[in-house]
């Protein structure tokens, strides 16, 4: 026989059998634990569907489902992995590790995470992930695939350095930095999008990423910092967005297969070697806007021919061993700043030189007498 009660809380009604009088249960509407209780007196049937209860469960009995958030994380400890103390971020991963699907309660990928772990294969990254820090995956030299969701807004400085299967990567709109060194040493990355959402390129983030041909970078990005493309020996164009306004030393430095580049109207400077060593670069676009160019920016450029070129500020040095047939004017030719260690030793011979003059004459009757090298 059944009976009808209502939830003290939310008033509720619902039907219950004989069986549930004085037990517990879970409200089907506002979830709170109540205790089912007979009616004192006999209530008709209510017209609406009954709705069927469900016991209390038993959570210090009950074993985490492997789906919920409290499994992934019970599983993952039991692997060998580390978290903070409220498991919102992963701190170490076991060495041995070929593949793993992190929690969906990380919030951040810890300094060195996985660093060494060169077993491993495949990482999925689920969007509640906002960060990855420094060398999370570095050295990690079979890492072939892994998911970066929507939700990361930073990458850390060498964080994939040396991951040298790593073929192709989606940086996701949304990543405001990537760290110096992000992907260096990339051997195998042939192909990178960098999102909108970069407005720098930071130092060395791909350098010696001897695979990578193909760069897209698009308008917003406003720097682009030393070294961030060098020695990628077979990138072989590239087009610089106006947005940039400064490229760094040794920027694309080593680029063999370079053979054109397009600086963009915006761009003001262009620093030391920026194209050094590009052996094969043949084509260069230099805007009005460029006002000044460093030491050896297009040294050992053994290819480039032509040259469009209106700078007012440049280093005599600035063209070494460039076969380049243009006339510059030598007004456009700045001299080259003199070290300081120069100077001092100018300064030390005037010195040197007053001294000697103030000295006057010195006879020296004893012939035994011997004057050794640099007596004045």
């Amino acid at each position: 026989m059944s009976f009808i009660f209502a939830c003290p809380y939310c008033g509720q009604k619902s039907e219950a059998d004989d069986a549930w009088a004085g037990q517990k249960a879970d409200c089907p509407k506002c979830h709170k634990t109540i205790t089912i209780e007979r009616p004192k007196i006999v209530l008709r049937p209510i017209q609406d569907d009954p709705i069927v209860l469900k016991p209390v469960a038993n959570h210090q009995n009950q074993s985490p489902d492997e789906d919920s958030i409290e499994g992934q994380i019970k599983a993952a400890k039991s692997q060998g992995f580390f978290f903070n103390e409220d498991n919102t971020e992963l701190l170490v991963a076991p060495k041995d590790i070929t593949s793993f699907a992190i929690p969906k309660c990380v919030r951040a990928i810890g300094h060195k995470a996985f660093n060494g772990c060169k077993k491993l294969v495949m990482v999925t990254i689920p969007d509640s992930v906002a960060s990855i820090g420094n060398l999370a995956f570095a050295h990690c030299e079979n890492l072939r695939v892994i998911s970066m969701p929507k939700s990361i807004k930073s990458i850390g400085e060498h964080a994939f350095e040396k991951c040298t299967s790593l073929e192709s990567i989606n940086i996701q709109n949304g990543v405001k930095s990537i760290g110096k060194g992000a992907f260096a040493a990339c051997t195998s990355l042939i192909e990178i999008n960098i999102p909108n959402s970069i407005t720098t390129i930071s130092s060395g983030a791909f350098f010696g990423c001897l695979s990578l041909t193909k760069v897209i970078m698009p308008e917003g990005i406003a720097s682009i910092e030393s070294m961030a493309f060098a020695h990628c020996e077979k990138l072989t164009e590239i087009v610089i967005p106006s947005s940039v306004k400064s490229i760094g030393h040794s920027a694309f430095e080593s680029c063999e297969q370079l053979k054109g580049i397009a600086i963009s109207e915006g761009v003001t400077s262009i620093e030391s070697w920026t194209f050094n060593g590009c052996s094969n670069l043949a084509d260069v676009h230099i805007p009005n806007s460029v006002t000044s160019i460093g030491f050896y920016v297009f040294s050992e450029c053994r290819h480039l021919e032509s040259l469009k070129i209106s700078v007012k500020g440049m280093d005599y040095n600035a063209f070494q061993n460039c076969p380049c047939r243009i006339k510059i004017p030598y007004e456009n030719f700045r001299d080259s700043p003199t070290p300081l260690w120069i100077k001092l030793l100018i300064v030390l011979m005037w010195i040197k030189v007053v001294y000697c003059f103030f000295l006057g004459i010195i006879n020296i009757n004893n012939p035994e007498v011997h004057v050794g090298w640099k007596l004045f």
